[in-house]
This record gives structure tokens, sequence and C-alpha cells, in this order.
């Protein structure tokens, strides 16, 4: 087997077509002609898709932290560069990216994703409306916002573990039993109603 490496760089934003000549002794086919052809990628170079565009983190208890995921995909042709990510509005500071930030900037190949994780941690209040804005090199949508809206309150149920891990199971098995504790934390009594699984 024998390799031939051919490298195309455009010069222009035209669509390209050429040949490659292959000689050689081959009393059966001494050439062989070898067509090229290149043609100009449609869209933009970087194209950013956030989602979602909105997280709603619910009701999480005072001095909880609950973690919600933001994914950027790159559905252009080129590199994007996310240079940066910030929590423009964060009341009470009760927001923040759990995911370390490249100061340089985070670059997405196209077709890729990259995540952000935003974390809701109230330690006051009862509702609240934050903004993260996302800047790139999309130049579409140079500047994207996602906003944030979570509310809190006391809890006085929690359940341990959580959450609650069976592992890897294969199909047809089974796990170990697991056993989940249900505290009350408040000083007045708390009646269970209820226990049952959700959808799935």
């Amino acid at each position: 087997v024998f390799q031939i490496v051919v490298r195309f760089s455009p010069t222009d934003n035209v669509d390209d077509k050429g040949a490659l000549l292959i000689e050689s002794d081959d009393p059966d086919a001494p050439s062989l002609e070898v067509p090229l052809e290149s043609k100009v990628p449609t869209g933009s170079e970087c194209e950013i898709s956030i989602s979602p565009t909105t997280i709603q983190y619910g009701f999480v208890g005072l001095g909880r932290a609950q973690t919600r995921q933001v994914l950027l995909e790159n559905k252009g042709w080129g590199e994007c560069l996310v240079s940066q990510a910030n929590l423009v509005v964060n009341p009470s500071q009760v927001f923040s990216l759990g995911t370390p930030f490249n100061p340089q900037g985070e670059k997405i190949p196209a077709g890729q994703f990259f995540r952000i994780d935003v974390v809701f941690t109230p330690k006051s209040g009862s509702s609240f409306q934050g903004e993260l804005e996302i800047s790139s090199n999309d130049g579409a949508n140079p500047k994207s916002k996602v906003n944030l809206i979570g509310t809190t309150g006391q809890l006085c149920i929690e359940a341990l573990p959580d959450p609650l891990d069976f592992g890897t199971i294969q199909q047809q098995c089974s796990s170990l039993k697991q056993t989940l504790e249900v505290y009350n934390i408040c000083s007045q009594a708390v009646q269970l109603t209820g226990i049952k699984f959700g959808a799935g």
C-alpha cells in the first residue's frame, strides 16, 4: 500500500474541481486519474445553539444547592470560541458557575458540545431571577442570554442519601436493596401522606 496525501488550500469562496494523475508501469492502466472536488460550506463558520434558554430550578430548600446544565452546540462548519460566560444578573449571589472556564475562552469544534453547569444555592429570600450571558464569535448572535429562575423556602423533610445511586446494573438483573431514610429537620411534627415513584 502506498499512501498519497493531498492538501487543499482554498483562496476564494467558490467551488473547486481538479484531478490527481497517477502514472505507473502497470501495462493495463499506465495512468489513473482521481477526481478532486471541494464545495464551499453553507451557513456560518460558528453557529451556536443554546439549550435550554431558560433554566427552571423549581423549589430548592434554603441552604441546599441544585445544579442545572446549559448545552452549547456548534452547528456551524468551523470552530466556535466562547470568550465569556458571565452571570450578569445575580441577586444575592445565589447563582454560580459550576464549570471551570478557560480565561482564553472555550473552543467548540464543528458538531461538538460544551456544557456549562449553573448552580442555584439560596440562603434566604423566596424567589430569584438571574441571567447568564454567553459571548462568542457567532456572527449572528455574539451575545446570548439564558434566564435563571428559582424559588426557595424552609424544608422540613430530608431524604438521604440523595441521590440514591444503584450503580450500573445489567439488563434482566436486579441491584442490591438500597435504604432511603426520611428525616424531619423542623421542630413541629410532619405527617407523610404518600410515597411514590415519578415517571419511568
